[in-house]
């Protein structure tokens, strides 16, 4: 089953439908939080605009997960949650398009949990990058 919550102005999401759902669309909705997405057990694609969290914590219960889009998750800065996703084939992670033209990034503080995802194929990061400390130069061979 595929559960759409589009601009939701509930304070708290729903989650009534939970063990028969394998796809959910949560919208700019006014949620506090995503905690009430650990009672979609089974969600194998998630899809989030406007991430009220300030952490990925309350997705990294989600084992069957394999396809996760999150735009526009300004307060997270740090992605360790999601190393615990072992099923994940697709990561997109994004700012809002209106971001792009302000040259507004979300900062996080290392991409290196991605790096033990075992089944990862399709990596997206838009405005989204690490601090410079952990970043990677390549300067060719030496």
């Amino acid at each position: 089953m595929h559960v759409d919550l589009m601009r939701d102005k509930a304070r708290t999401m729903p989650q009534d439908e939970g063990v028969d759902v394998s796809a959910l669309r949560v919208w700019h909705c006014n949620y506090q939080s995503l905690a009430a997405v650990r009672g979609y057990p089974n969600l194998k694609t998630l899809v989030v605009a406007t991430y009220p969290d300030d952490s990925l914590e309350p997705l990294a219960d989600l084992e069957q997960l394999e396809y996760l889009s999150l735009l526009h998750l300004p307060a997270v800065t740090d992605l360790a949650p999601l190393a615990r996703l072992n099923r994940l084939r697709t990561l997109r992670l994004s700012t809002l398009p209106s971001w792009d033209s302000s040259g507004k990034v979300t900062t996080v503080e290392s991409l290196a949990p991605l790096a033990t995802l075992p089944h990862l194929k399709h990596l997206e990061l838009f405005g989204v990058r690490p601090v410079e400390s952990s970043r990677v130069v390549y300067d060719g061979p030496e």
